[in-house]
């Protein structure tokens, strides 16, 4: 940790406690069928995410209102690697010091192109169908 340096948001100017900024709220709806073919023979079928958004959370300049973000990373960019401010890269309190503008800000949108913890990014339309069958 040499290389860090703990220094209050530069957006905010104070270190942000827990609960300083929200998270966008996100629901899904899901639907499940099923259908007794036969006696012996059940088939089940899954829709997934037939309806899905976001709404909500804190409104600050690295948020967006279009409803397909659905969260906010330290950084901007999961597994980025760099810290928005006090590292080596971006020293904060000198004179004349520069802030690169991909981290101008603490938080970024969570674009992955993969769900990294279950809530990051709105998952696709997926439909699943099941068969069982009685021997």
């Amino acid at each position: 940790c040499g290389t860090l340096g703990p220094v209050p948001d530069t957006y905010t100017g104070v270190f942000d406690g827990f609960g300083s900024f929200l998270q966008p709220n996100n629901i899904t709806m899901n639907l499940q069928l099923s259908y007794d073919v036969s006696p012996r023979v059940n088939v089940t079928g899954v829709l997934a995410n037939i309806f899905n958004t976001c709404w909500g959370g804190s409104t600050m300049p690295w948020t967006f209102t279009d409803h397909d973000v659905c969260a906010y990373v330290n950084g901007g960019s999961p597994g980025a690697g760099i810290a928005p401010i006090g590292n080596e890269y971006n020293p904060a309190g000198h004179d004349g010091s520069i802030i690169q503008p991909f981290v101008k800000y603490p938080y970024g949108p969570n674009f992955g192109v993969y769900n990294q913890d279950g809530n990051a990014t709105k998952a696709p339309f997926n439909f699943y169908v099941t068969a069982k069958i009685k021997i």
